[in-house]
């Protein structure tokens, strides 16, 4: 029998402090990475956004901070300015962000992987000008 508890899993504490709340953003839900994939598929390569967009942002945001229920979009919106909002935000999603690095330099190093397993054994020509 093979067994994984994975309710052990230790997952490094992340408290943020927003107008004299605490928010524990320790655990990411999924969702939360779902609907910023989807809405970065929608988006394209755009680097802006509509308005909608943004609301759409902060409202997943406030999905982020579930484990405190005070914490909406309106509550999010009124109690930070627009540098504090990125701020947060850009806290919440850090260790998506992080994994998403990860991903990418994998990814790369298998391509350059693969390039190099290609070209083993072939001879470079001689490149004298």
């Amino acid at each position: 029998m093979i067994y994984k508890d994975f309710s052990k899993r230790k997952i490094e504490k992340r408290i943020m402090k927003i107008a004299n709340e605490e928010v524990d953003v320790s655990l990411i839900p999924t969702r939360v990475m779902l609907r910023l994939a989807e809405l970065r598929e929608r988006r394209g390569e755009s680097e802006t956004g509509s308005i909608d967009d943004f609301h759409e942002v902060v409202e997943i945001m406030s999905v982020a901070c579930g484990k405190n229920k005070k914490i909406t979009p309106d509550w999010l919106i009124d109690n930070t300015d627009i540098g504090l909002l990125m701020e947060v935000i850009a806290f919440i999603v850090e260790p998506l962000t992080k994994i998403a690095k990860v991903e990418s330099l994998e990814k790369t190093a298998e391509k350059e992987e693969k390039k190099t397993s290609k070209n083993s054994g072939t001879p470079l020509k001689d490149q004298k000008s």
